[in-house]
Protein backbone atom coordinates (compact mmCIF):
# COMPACT_ATOMS: atom_id res chain seq x y z
CA UNK A 1 0.00 0.00 0.00
CA UNK A 2 0.98 3.60 -0.39
CA UNK A 3 -0.15 6.82 1.27
CA UNK A 4 -2.92 7.50 -1.25
CA UNK A 5 -4.27 3.96 -0.91
CA UNK A 6 -4.67 4.49 2.84
CA UNK A 7 -6.28 7.93 2.38
CA UNK A 8 -8.84 6.57 -0.07
CA UNK A 9 -9.61 3.61 2.15
CA UNK A 10 -10.10 5.80 5.24
CA UNK A 11 -12.45 8.12 3.39
CA UNK A 12 -14.42 5.15 2.06
CA UNK A 13 -14.79 4.02 5.69
CA UNK A 14 -16.32 7.35 6.65
CA UNK A 15 -13.36 9.33 7.97
CA UNK A 16 -14.22 12.63 6.30
CA UNK A 17 -12.34 15.87 5.79
CA UNK A 18 -12.61 18.01 8.90
CA UNK A 19 -13.01 15.01 11.22
CA UNK A 20 -11.38 14.80 14.62
CA UNK A 21 -10.17 11.27 15.28
CA UNK A 22 -8.51 9.43 18.16
CA UNK A 23 -6.27 6.69 16.76
CA UNK A 24 -5.16 3.52 18.53
CA UNK A 25 -2.98 1.45 16.26
CA UNK A 26 -0.68 -1.41 15.43
CA UNK A 27 1.53 -0.58 12.47
CA UNK A 28 2.54 -4.22 12.11
CA UNK A 29 -1.06 -5.17 11.45
CA UNK A 30 -1.16 -3.08 8.26
CA UNK A 31 1.54 -4.95 6.42
CA UNK A 32 3.98 -3.24 4.07
CA UNK A 33 3.43 0.47 3.47
CA UNK A 34 5.55 2.53 1.07
CA UNK A 35 7.24 5.19 3.17
CA UNK A 36 6.73 3.24 6.39
CA UNK A 37 5.04 4.58 9.54
CA UNK A 38 5.53 8.23 8.56
CA UNK A 39 3.49 7.66 5.42
CA UNK A 40 0.73 6.03 7.48
CA UNK A 41 0.56 9.07 9.79
CA UNK A 42 0.57 11.41 6.78
CA UNK A 43 -2.31 9.41 5.29
CA UNK A 44 -4.46 9.96 8.38
CA UNK A 45 -3.64 13.67 8.30
CA UNK A 46 -4.46 13.80 4.60
CA UNK A 47 -7.78 12.03 5.19
CA UNK A 48 -8.98 14.55 7.80
CA UNK A 49 -7.40 17.53 6.03
CA UNK A 50 -6.15 20.82 7.53
CA UNK A 51 -9.47 21.46 9.29
CA UNK A 52 -9.38 18.02 10.90
CA UNK A 53 -7.35 16.68 13.80
CA UNK A 54 -5.47 13.47 14.59
CA UNK A 55 -5.03 12.55 18.26
CA UNK A 56 -3.12 9.61 19.76
CA UNK A 57 -2.37 8.37 23.30
CA UNK A 58 1.29 8.81 24.27
CA UNK A 59 1.40 7.76 27.93
CA UNK A 60 3.34 4.56 27.28
CA UNK A 61 4.65 2.19 24.63
CA UNK A 62 1.56 2.30 22.41
CA UNK A 63 3.05 1.77 18.99
CA UNK A 64 5.29 3.49 16.48
CA UNK A 65 2.54 5.70 15.02
CA UNK A 66 1.95 7.35 18.40
CA UNK A 67 5.65 8.16 18.75
CA UNK A 68 5.77 9.66 15.27
CA UNK A 69 2.79 11.93 15.97
CA UNK A 70 4.26 13.01 19.31
CA UNK A 71 7.60 13.96 17.74
CA UNK A 72 6.15 15.98 14.86
CA UNK A 73 7.02 19.69 15.22
CA UNK A 74 3.37 20.72 14.89
CA UNK A 75 2.14 18.28 17.54
CA UNK A 76 0.48 19.55 20.73
CA UNK A 77 1.13 17.31 23.75
CA UNK A 78 -1.29 17.48 26.64
CA UNK A 79 0.24 18.92 29.85
CA UNK A 80 -0.80 16.04 32.13
CA UNK A 81 1.67 13.27 33.00
CA UNK A 82 -1.14 10.69 33.23
CA UNK A 83 -3.24 9.64 30.25
CA UNK A 84 -1.18 11.96 28.05
CA UNK A 85 -2.19 12.51 24.43
CA UNK A 86 -0.67 14.25 21.42
CA UNK A 87 -2.67 15.89 18.64
CA UNK A 88 -2.05 17.54 15.28
CA UNK A 89 -4.57 19.75 13.54
CA UNK A 90 -7.21 22.42 13.95
CA UNK A 91 -8.58 21.16 17.30
CA UNK A 92 -5.25 20.11 18.84
CA UNK A 93 -5.08 22.95 21.35
CA UNK A 94 -8.73 22.60 22.34
CA UNK A 95 -8.30 18.87 22.95
CA UNK A 96 -5.09 19.09 24.92
CA UNK A 97 -4.85 22.41 26.72
CA UNK A 98 -7.08 21.72 29.75
CA UNK A 99 -5.83 18.22 30.45
CA UNK A 100 -5.13 17.83 34.16
CA UNK A 101 -7.21 20.75 35.39
CA UNK A 102 -10.18 18.61 36.41
CA UNK A 103 -10.52 16.10 39.24
CA UNK A 104 -9.93 13.15 36.92
CA UNK A 105 -7.42 12.34 34.20
CA UNK A 106 -9.87 10.76 31.78
CA UNK A 107 -13.20 12.35 32.66
CA UNK A 108 -13.95 16.03 33.18
CA UNK A 109 -11.90 18.54 31.16
CA UNK A 110 -9.94 15.74 29.50
CA UNK A 111 -9.10 15.22 25.82
CA UNK A 112 -11.34 12.15 25.89
CA UNK A 113 -14.51 14.04 26.81
CA UNK A 114 -13.49 16.90 24.53
CA UNK A 115 -13.34 14.39 21.68
CA UNK A 116 -17.02 13.59 22.18
CA UNK A 117 -17.96 17.25 22.47
CA UNK A 118 -16.32 17.84 19.09
CA UNK A 119 -18.31 14.92 17.64
CA UNK A 120 -15.02 13.15 17.07
CA UNK A 121 -14.38 9.56 16.12
CA UNK A 122 -12.32 6.69 17.51
CA UNK A 123 -10.34 4.49 15.14
CA UNK A 124 -8.91 1.17 16.25
CA UNK A 125 -6.40 0.15 13.59
CA UNK A 126 -5.36 -3.46 14.03
CA UNK A 127 -6.22 -3.41 17.75
CA UNK A 128 -9.39 -4.13 19.71
CA UNK A 129 -11.39 -2.41 22.43
CA UNK A 130 -8.78 -3.42 25.00
CA UNK A 131 -6.69 -0.50 23.66
CA UNK A 132 -9.56 1.98 23.68
CA UNK A 133 -8.46 4.55 26.27
CA UNK A 134 -11.72 6.49 26.03
CA UNK A 135 -13.43 3.67 27.93
CA UNK A 136 -11.46 4.89 30.96
CA UNK A 137 -13.32 8.17 30.60
CA UNK A 138 -16.63 6.32 30.89
CA UNK A 139 -15.36 4.64 34.07
CA UNK A 140 -14.25 7.96 35.52
CA UNK A 141 -17.56 9.69 34.76
CA UNK A 142 -19.39 6.82 36.45
CA UNK A 143 -17.01 7.11 39.44
CA UNK A 144 -16.78 3.34 39.64
CA UNK A 145 -15.71 1.97 43.04
CA UNK A 146 -12.69 -0.02 41.85
CA UNK A 147 -10.95 3.13 40.57
CA UNK A 148 -8.31 4.80 42.73
CA UNK A 149 -6.35 8.02 43.18
CA UNK A 150 -3.15 8.73 41.29
CA UNK A 151 -0.54 11.45 41.62
CA UNK A 152 1.46 13.05 38.83
CA UNK A 153 2.44 16.41 37.43
CA UNK A 154 0.80 18.82 35.05
CA UNK A 155 1.62 22.18 33.58
CA UNK A 156 -0.85 24.98 34.23
CA UNK A 157 -2.00 27.35 31.45
CA UNK A 158 0.42 29.87 33.02
CA UNK A 159 3.34 27.49 32.44
CA UNK A 160 3.82 26.38 36.06
CA UNK A 161 4.57 22.71 36.73
CA UNK A 162 2.67 21.31 39.71
CA UNK A 163 2.09 18.00 41.42
CA UNK A 164 -1.53 16.93 41.68
CA UNK A 165 -3.64 13.96 42.76
CA UNK A 166 -6.51 12.92 40.51
CA UNK A 167 -9.47 10.75 41.41
CA UNK A 168 -10.99 7.74 39.65
CA UNK A 169 -7.87 6.51 37.90
CA UNK A 170 -7.94 3.10 36.15
CA UNK A 171 -7.37 0.16 38.44
CA UNK A 172 -7.08 -3.54 37.61
CA UNK A 173 -7.42 -4.81 34.07
CA UNK A 174 -10.99 -5.06 32.82
CA UNK A 175 -12.53 -6.96 29.92
CA UNK A 176 -13.00 -4.05 27.55
CA UNK A 177 -13.14 -6.40 24.56
CA UNK A 178 -16.65 -7.50 25.50
CA UNK A 179 -17.86 -3.87 25.37
CA UNK A 180 -17.90 -4.09 21.61
CA UNK A 181 -21.08 -6.16 21.64
CA UNK A 182 -22.94 -3.13 23.00
CA UNK A 183 -21.66 -0.95 20.14
CA UNK A 184 -22.70 -3.61 17.64
CA UNK A 185 -26.14 -4.00 19.22
CA UNK A 186 -26.77 -0.29 18.61
CA UNK A 187 -25.23 -0.31 15.11
CA UNK A 188 -22.75 2.24 16.42
CA UNK A 189 -19.59 0.71 14.97
CA UNK A 190 -18.33 -0.14 11.49
CA UNK A 191 -15.61 -2.69 10.82
CA UNK A 192 -13.42 -2.58 7.74
CA UNK A 193 -10.25 -4.04 6.27
CA UNK A 194 -7.12 -2.02 5.50
CA UNK A 195 -4.17 -4.02 4.30
CA UNK A 196 -3.94 -6.92 6.75
CA UNK A 197 -5.54 -4.89 9.53
CA UNK A 198 -9.08 -4.87 10.82
CA UNK A 199 -10.25 -1.31 11.37
CA UNK A 200 -13.00 -0.33 13.81
CA UNK A 201 -14.51 3.13 13.49
CA UNK A 202 -17.13 4.70 15.75
CA UNK A 203 -18.17 8.02 17.28
CA UNK A 204 -16.88 8.96 20.72
CA UNK A 205 -20.31 10.44 21.47
CA UNK A 206 -21.93 7.05 20.85
CA UNK A 207 -19.38 5.34 23.07
CA UNK A 208 -20.26 7.65 25.97
CA UNK A 209 -24.01 7.38 25.39
CA UNK A 210 -23.90 3.60 25.37
CA UNK A 211 -21.33 3.20 28.14
CA UNK A 212 -22.95 5.59 30.59
CA UNK A 213 -26.34 3.88 30.41
CA UNK A 214 -25.01 0.37 31.03
CA UNK A 215 -25.79 -1.31 34.33
CA UNK A 216 -22.45 -1.15 36.16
Amino acid sequence: MNRNDIVNALRDMGLAKGATVMLHSSMLSLGQVEGGPDAAVDAFLDAVGPQGTLMVPVFGALGILTEIVKKRPDAVVSPCSKGTVAAIGANAQKLCSGHGLGKTVHGDSSPYTQLAELDGMICLLGVDQDRNTTLHAVEALLELPYLSDTTGIYTTPEGETREKTWQYYPGPHRDFISFERHLRAENAITIHRLGHAQVRLFKARDLFAIGLKLDT
